[in-house]
Order: structure tokens, then sequence, then C-alpha cells
């Protein structure tokens, strides 16, 4: 059984790709995405993303019970790849964003490989399922925010 989570999604977005980077590239001002989302989010250090960039953020997923993900900035090349590690008490994994530019703005790929750690195994499949709707929710959301955010919705 394959105990990798492998996700590979794409968005366009009518924006050009400089501003979907740079609003990437400071998520935690727009946090939470998805709206539905109970999210705590900080960079460090504060200042322009880069190679070694962190993000350390709490996600809810019920009252009282919050993960902690601390991500950490691997390539960083403006305006068209972000990516980054990451890791928590249940899993760690990478996550690229790639943005390009198309006739209507850019599309944004989100490609996302996650490793449950050993007791979720077990669950992989229940997890990719559940992730990839939750993803698609974070695309839509993160269009809808830069298009807001930049004056165009």
């Amino acid at each position: 059984m394959n105990q990798r989570v492998m996700i590979d999604l794409g968005m366009d977005i009518p924006l050009p790709a400089t501003t979907v980077y740079a609003f990437l590239a400071d998520i935690q001002n727009a946090e939470p995405i998805p709206r539905s989302a109970a999210v705590k989010m900080v960079k460090t250090p504060p200042g322009p993303t880069r190679v070694g960039t962190q993000w350390h953020e709490s996600v809810r997923f019920a009252p009282g019970l919050w993960m902690h993900v601390l991500s950490a900035v691997t390539e960083a090349a403006e305006p068209h790849v972000l990516a980054m590690r990451f890791t928590s008490m249940w899993w760690s994994g990478e996550l690229r964003y790639e943005i390009t530019d198309s006739p209507t703005g850019c599309r944004l790929h989100h490609h996302e490989t996650l490793t449950p750690r050993a007791p979720l195994r077990p669950f992989s499949r229940w997890i990719q399922s559940s992730l990839e709707r939750k993803i698609e929710e974070r695309l839509r959301d993160i269009r809808d925010v830069a298009v807001l955010a930049n004056g165009r919705g």
C-alpha cells in the first residue's frame, strides 16, 4: 500500500503571476484560507520571503484540538515558484506552488506530497481524498481573496 499522499491541482487566477506570488509570499496576512478554517500563522523573519523563511501555523480541527505545523521555504523563484517543506506531529511533506502565465492572468499549480506518520498510514487513502477537497477549496479562496485584495472583485 502506498503510504504517501500526492496532490496535484491547479486554479486559473485572473491576476498576473507577480501579484499571485506576492500574495502567497505573505499568505499569513490573508489567513484563514479556506475561509472556513481556524488558522493562526506567523512568518519568521518578517520581511521578504526567501529560502529559510518559516511559517509557524496552528490549525484547529475541533474545539481545543490544534495541530501545529512548521513550514520552511526551500525555493523562492519570484514570480514562478514558491516551495517549502513542512512537518507536524502527524505528517511531513513538501509543497510546491508553480505559477505559470496565461492569456487571462496566471495558473496556480499546487503540488504536494505528504507522508503520514506511522499511526495514520492505514488512512492514507482517506487523507488523500479529504486533502484534495480541502486544497480545492483553498485554491478557490486564494483566487477569490487575491482578486478582492487587488481591487478586481
